[in-house]
């Protein structure tokens, strides 16, 4: 074959392999939504599945959290609670926090228990933010609902994190998370509670107490990236490095 004719078809060829390693190597680098974490639902067909944690704001401040762990640096784009969303809780607010990192306090109940009690560092908060309760039109019958935070672009990095959810002076919220038995299908390993009226003795000096296992069902939602970019990187010029290296080889035998 004429050499003009081999220069010509390697040619074509670099240029569709360049082509396509461009749209692989845009592939790779792209996030993907997903959730990240569902705890799923307890499916109960009882009145009993409505009631609730918390409720109305009475002068003093409720917060529950639970403990999530993300695997690597991710792109948080929502959060979802199943609570109680009756008619009347349409319109009201709640405030939704995110802190990282853990309290470990030593506790001794003799001669009933001891241990480690896990509760967020709220000295090291990520974000806050106040919802308002919608109608999804997605209510079961005893008007449990998911509530979504979304829109979200809060990055994370990899580690353990707190997802707090709490009623305070400023939120109207009269309603709450129902829990234990009745909440969470698959519930995370570390829940806790802080209520203001127990802040120091014969409580702890925060307020907060571990409450696990008896947890609320919630989602997490982010972006992560399917092939980390070193990763693509490093494809990208491989296969780059390949190519010329068979072009070469046959240009030389021709």
């Amino acid at each position: 074959m004429d050499g003009s004719v081999i220069a010509a078809v390697n040619s074509r060829k670099i240029k569709l392999f360049l082509i396509l390693s461009v749209i692989t190597f845009i592939f790779a680098l792209r996030t993907e939504a997903a959730v990240l974490l569902d705890t799923g639902v307890i499916p109960c067909d009882d009145r009993s599945c409505s009631r609730s944690p918390l409720g109305s704001p009475r002068g003093f401040d409720d917060q529950w959290a639970a403990r999530f762990t993300l695997e690597r640096d991710t792109l948080i784009t929502g959060f979802s609670f199943w609570m109680n969303s009756s008619p009347s809780n349409i319109g009201e607010s709640f405030t939704l926090s995110v802190y990282q990192g853990d309290i470990l306090t030593p506790y001794s109940f003799p001669p009933w228990d001891s241990g480690i009690s896990y509760t967020p560092d709220i000295s090291n908060q990520v974000m806050s933010q106040h919802v308002t309760i919608v109608d999804t039109g997605a209510a079961d019958n005893f008007d449990n609902q998911w509530q979504t935070l979304s829109g979200l672009s809060l990055a994370l990095d990899q580690g353990s994190y707190w997802l707090g959810f709490s009623i305070t002076g400023s939120d109207g919220y009269d309603g709450g998370l129902p829990s234990g038995e009745f909440g969470a299908l698959t519930p995370v390993d570390k829940y806790a509670f802080f209520n203001s009226l127990n802040v120091g003795a014969p409580f702890t000096a925060d307020g907060w107490t571990e409450n696990s296992p008896d947890g609320f069902a919630f989602k997490v939602m982010g972006d992560v990236s399917p092939v980390p970019l070193p990763a693509a990187v490093w494809l990208f010029g491989a296969g780059l490095a390949g190519i010329f290296g068979c072009v070469r080889k046959k240009q030389a035998q021709a």
